[in-house]
């Protein structure tokens, strides 16, 4: 709502209206709520959405589909809708999906080396497959704060338009 620069007792004049008049409640722009974001950009919703669903999958132990385990599957899903998001820019989009994938693969590989069963491979995977779980929930978290940080406030382009 326009803040009165004046007022009298008969006229008011408002900023950014014309005098004496009032803009309806109809043709007011709306705020931008979370709500409204939220709901206007269904495709980056529903990629975050799976890619919460693939770290909240993680504890869960399911058999593996082919070779390959159902909190990957859901993470891949979601990338594919990721890179097709227009909300987003490119760099955005691998930032949200590269940090869980680096979590896993670096964070999983430094705990592994770093723990008390590195004379054997097995042991050194069993290790890794424990503390990988992890670190992709953590990188996925991340993930999903940049990209809801940049849906909700974009960068602004530097360029101009032509």
């Amino acid at each position: 709502m326009p803040t009165p620069i004046s007022s009298s007792s008969r006229r008011r004049v408002w900023a950014g209206g014309q005098a004496g008049r009032r803009i309806p409640r109809w043709r007011r722009r709306p705020t931008p709520d979370a709500w409204s974001i939220l709901h206007g950009h269904r495709r980056e919703t529903v990629a975050m959405g799976l890619l919460a669903l693939a770290a909240l999958l993680v504890p869960i132990s399911f058999p593996p589909v082919i070779i390959f385990p159902v909190p990957g599957i859901v993470w891949a899903v979601a990338a594919v809708v990721t890179l097709a998001c227009q909300g987003w820019g490119m760099p955005d989009r691998l930032a949200g999906l590269g940090l869980p994938a680096l979590a896993w693969i670096f964070g999983g590989g430094i705990l592994a080396l770093t723990g008390p069963e590195r004379s054997s491979v097995e042991g050194l995977l069993a290790r890794f497959n424990e503390v990988a779980g992890v670190a992709f929930i953590i990188g996925t978290a991340a993930g999903l704060l940049w990209l809801l940080y940049r849906l909700f406030d974009p960068p602004v382009s530097t360029h101009a338009r032509r």
